[in-house]
């Protein structure tokens, strides 16, 4: 599982938060209030551990442990809820750098 966190990622945490804002995992997004800063914290731990990630499998673990750590594992609930998740940022070291 990757675990190691790399200094300076290439990859943009912005990037990142507009994926997880789309799918909005905790539901903590509202259009009403314009909250898009949301899932910063998370975004950012992501982008420090997607360089370490070598499959998709490793990738949707990080993100789920993520969750898991910033709310909680009864708030974050099973590994399956991040999958489309997981799959979108997957896709950003092959080709959206920062």
């Amino acid at each position: 599982m990757c675990q190691a966190q790399v200094k300076n990622s290439s990859i943009d945490p912005a990037t990142i938060s507009a994926i997880i804002l789309q799918e909005d995992p905790i539901a903590l997004y509202s259009d009403e209030d314009g909250n898009t800063y949301e899932y910063d914290s998370e975004a950012e731990r992501i982008a420090q551990a997607l360089p370490s990630c070598q499959t998709y499998d490793e990738c949707l673990d990080m993100i789920w442990d993520v969750f898991k750590e910033m709310f909680g594992p009864r708030e974050a609930e099973s590994r399956e809820r991040y999958t489309n998740l997981a799959h979108a940022i997957w896709k950003l070291p092959h080709g959206q750098r920062s």
